[in-house]
């Protein structure tokens, strides 16, 4: 049980650390301040990603604009990542009491 735990806990680690990486290596090609994206979910970045290689694969592909409804939903995932850290932030706060807040989210 114990190994079981900690070979998913490295897996995770290695996971987040190769999603940390191709965050900053994407934005570094999209000439884009890594620093402004700190905080990004894993979803974001793969989809970033994605974007990114269908763009080197056909540069001359115009990629559709995103429209405005595409837009909010990733500034909201962004909004819900961050009360998610600002929760996390308040070690004393009941568990329950922050999954019931960021359901009604």
């Amino acid at each position: 049980q114990l190994i079981k735990h900690l070979v998913e806990k490295r897996r995770r680690g290695r996971i987040n650390q190769c999603l940390e990486e191709l965050r900053c290596l994407v934005l570094e090609a999209m000439n884009k301040q890594v620093q402004q994206y700190e905080k990004m979910e894993k979803a974001d970045i793969l989809e970033m990603a994605v974007q990114h290689m269908r763009h080197v694969r056909h540069p001359t592909d115009e990629s559709p604009p995103r429209d405005k409804s595409t837009h909010f939903d990733s500034g909201f995932r962004a909004c819900v990542h961050e009360i998610a850290a600002f929760l996390d932030s308040y070690p004393n706060l009941d568990e329950g009491m922050k999954q019931r807040l960021l359901t009604q989210l």
